[in-house]
């Protein structure tokens, strides 16, 4: 988006559509700051607060229509512009993985969790390990496996907790298999892919309220998505652990046939419709 003002000055008839996916432009203020000492705390906050607020005048002053990943953005785009046109094209999962994740099937009668994610702070990750132990309390065989680059190892040091670091689709898969949920405790994300890759394999997520995924999970079952926070996390997580398995299986059942929306060829098919209709604000 940085480069907009620069695109509006050599072409000022251009038309110039947002695609938006960056969380960096969402709210975050859900943070806990206070994780950091007082130096990189204020300095990142500052950050965040600037970015957002030059993004939000580009978006304003040079952006003439957008594309959102999930309701959840184009809300807050519009939130920003409120005559900004927006519609809305999800992410899809490759075909590849749509391939590999399909055929598996979840282990609903164990304790294992997994999240799958990048080490970026608003994943939320660090939440969800402060967590941890309070979920262990009640279960004490609860098991977190944690997958994706970048997670501080020292997470490890908190009892049931496994770091993987990068794995390849045949690995994730393998853990998804033997697992019964997936937790995505972010922060501020558009509609993460990660989620979806869940779902295709039947693995029932849970998601913040501050997730774009989860106004779609709400259509399943209320108790899939949770405030952002230590509370709220832990108590959605022991309250899953706690369901026979065949709530578990109803749920796995209803997110998997979801997940057929997110194939790439239907994805494709919304974008394409999204831009048309973008396209036709400006005609």
């Amino acid at each position: 988006m940085y480069i907009a003002p620069r695109i509006k000055q050599k072409y000022p008839n251009s038309i110039i559509v947002f695609l938006g996916a960056d969380a960096r432009i969402l709210d975050m203020d859900y943070y806990n700051y206070s994780k950091w000492g007082n130096v990189e705390n204020w300095f990142h906050y500052a950050d965040l607060k600037f970015d957002k607020f030059i993004l939000s005048t580009i978006l304003r002053k040079y952006i003439d229509g957008a594309i959102a990943m999930s309701d959840l953005y184009a809300s807050q785009l519009k939130g920003i512009d409120p005559s900004l046109p927006i519609r809305v094209a999800h992410p899809f999962v490759t075909d590849e993985k749509q391939k590999c994740f399909s055929r598996i099937s979840p282990d609903l009668s164990s304790n294992n969790v997994v999240t799958l994610c990048g080490g970026r702070f608003q994943k939320g990750v660090d939440y969800l390990v402060e967590s941890w132990p309070r979920v262990k309390d009640n279960y004490p065989d609860a098991s977190l496996t944690i997958i994706g680059r970048g997670h501080p190892q020292h997470y490890e040091d908190i009892d049931g907790v496994t770091v993987t670091g990068y794995l390849e689709i045949e690995e994730i898969a393998e853990l998804f298999s033997s697992a019964s949920l997936l937790v995505h405790p972010a922060i501020a994300d558009a509609f993460p892919v990660s989620v979806l890759e869940g779902m295709t394999a039947g693995l029932p997520p849970i998601v913040t309220e501050t997730t774009g995924t989860g106004r779609v999970l709400q259509e399943v079952d209320q108790s899939m998505v949770v405030e952002m926070n230590v509370d709220s996390i832990s108590e959605g997580i022991c309250e899953y652990l706690s369901y026979t398995k065949n709530h578990k299986r109803q749920i796995s059942n209803d997110i998997r046939k979801i997940s057929e929306k997110y194939k790439r060829e239907n994805i494709q098919k919304e974008f394409i419709q999204a831009r048309e209709e973008i396209s036709k604000e400006f005609n």
